[in-house]
């Protein structure tokens, strides 16, 4: 039997997306758009299987945005202090990695998933 989706307005998922949303307005919030955080995302999931991206891996991710897009992004990334370059010995290839920043981010946003989920 399918339950009504007036009664699911209490779920943890839910709960997440308010605290998500009191928590944005706070100063020390690192504030992305939906671009940067899956950018965000795929460099730190790629690099905690030791398989940091490439600058061009990130541009070739046309299902996010256009190149253009993607490069303004990555610029944005980096100023916010999330993601940092490291280069190969020759410095024609780029890699990707997060920064502490980054994890900090991440450690934030897994305790307010924590939190919600405790909620009833």
């Amino acid at each position: 039997m399918k339950k009504n989706l007036g009664t699911a307005t209490n779920t943890p998922y839910l709960r997440f997306l308010n605290l998500l949303k009191s928590w944005e307005h706070l100063p020390s919030w690192i504030q992305l758009d939906s671009i940067e955080s899956q950018l965000l995302n795929h460099v730190s999931l790629k690099s905690q299987v030791g398989q940091p991206p490439l600058v061009s891996d990130l541009m070739n991710l046309d299902k996010i945005g256009s190149p253009a897009t993607l490069h303004n992004r990555i610029k944005m990334l980096r100023k916010k202090g999330l993601i940092e370059f490291s280069y190969v010995e020759d410095g024609r290839k780029k890699y990707i990695k997060p920064t502490s920043q980054a994890e900090i981010y991440f450690a934030n946003m897994s305790d307010l998933m924590m939190r919600a989920a405790r909620s009833a």
